[in-house]
């Protein structure tokens, strides 16, 4: 049951049903471009820091930290303090500290 605004059910109208599989012949679903283990090694190691910071910084705690995407997009630098060698990042969201250590 395919059902869209002010829960009417869709399905029940033929002509348009007709209409949308007719139209959708040769789609392709696009499949997203997925970085393996060995790229994201090889990204982090040689990529310069001079221009990269930022994009390993980003990725580091999207990956170690499993940050979700809208508390990457809320990070500021203000949510990232230091203490010795260990980072703490303030998740505004659900008010928990993500822990990062340096190795």
């Amino acid at each position: 049951m395919l059902k869209i605004k002010e829960n009417v059910d869709i399905s029940k109208f033929l002509i348009i049903t007709e209409y949308m599989k007719n139209n959708s012949v040769g789609d392709e679903a696009k499949k997203s471009w997925v970085l393996q283990r060995k790229e994201i090694q090889e990204f982090m190691l040689n990529a310069p820091d001079i221009n990269y910071l930022l994009v390993k910084v980003v990725t580091g705690f999207g990956i170690f930290g499993a940050c979700r995407r809208q508390e990457l997009h809320d990070l500021t630098v203000q949510d990232v303090t230091t203490e010795g060698s260990v980072l703490l990042v303030k998740d505004i969201i659900s008010s928990l500290i993500h822990r990062f250590w340096e190795n």
